[in-house]
């Protein structure tokens, strides 16, 4: 299937955009995962205190206010003000030495923290919840019956059964990032697959467009296998016949 627009190969664009995509929109989705997860078990082990304000005030802030904002702020305050890092993503930059790594970080650290703000925020209240639901189970009051360290229960034991339902937001999440980072890629001007969207939906190229559509729908798909898979290996009492 070819572009109508430059002739070429379908599979080739999405192949050229799918780096740029993967460095910055799944590193932030990582980053978001791994910021989250911390912030859901400690703001429920210490409900209603500093650190739980702490943590509701920040994944509010993250969920509520737009990337789009978020990237023209942190434009203006890091890029323009301070001069820290580079306002517009460099596509065409190659990691080839100690110098040239130090610069793909600086210009990959604006985009990747919005995007990860955004998605820690969701994932954040998620695992919370989850957290408070299993931390009155017979099985907590049972382990501490039996002596388990206070922290051990809520800090090791809870938190896997938690993870059951954050598992289907973060397997979900992940197709609803490589769509939904268009804005971000727009305000860094990152050649992603979000940006390639655009372009093909503001040319009419319909094949463009149709096979992004199915790649997303696929992604769909895989990661709610993944997903189903991850249900079993947390909680060994779900067998799948």
């Amino acid at each position: 299937m070819q572009s109508w627009a430059t002739r070429s190969p379908v599979v080739d664009l999405i192949v050229e955009r799918m780096p740029q995509t993967l460095w910055v929109v799944g590193m932030s989705y990582v980053v978001g995962i791994l910021i989250a997860i911390p912030i859901g078990v400690i703001s429920a082990y210490r409900q209603y205190s500093w650190l739980d304000q702490l943590g509701t005030f920040v994944s509010m802030v993250g969920f509520s206010v737009p990337t789009f904002f978020t990237g023209v702020l942190m434009i203006v305050i890091f890029a323009i003000k301070l001069e820290w890092f580079p306002s517009i993503y460099d596509t065409t930059h190659k990691v080839v030495d100690w110098a040239s790594f130090k610069f793909q970080i600086r210009q990959m650290a604006m985009p990747v923290f919005v995007l990860a703000l955004y998605n820690a925020a969701q994932i954040s209240r998620f695992m919370r919840a989850s957290m408070l639901d299993n931390l009155n189970q017979d099985y907590v009051r049972t382990a501490r019956a039996k002596g388990v360290k206070e922290r051990t229960v809520p800090l090791v034991h809870v938190p896997r059964n938690s993870l059951i339902p954050v598992v289907t937001v973060i397997a979900l999440g992940v197709p609803q990032v490589f769509g939904g980072a268009i804005i971000t890629e727009q305000v860094f001007k990152v050649n992603g697959l979000g940006q390639l969207l655009i372009i093909g939906i503001q040319g009419a190229d319909i094949p463009l467009v149709q096979t992004l559509t199915f790649l997303f729908a696929v992604l769909i798909v895989l990661f709610n296998l993944v997903a189903d898979v991850l249900y079993g290996i947390l909680d060994p009492r779900i067998r799948y016949d």
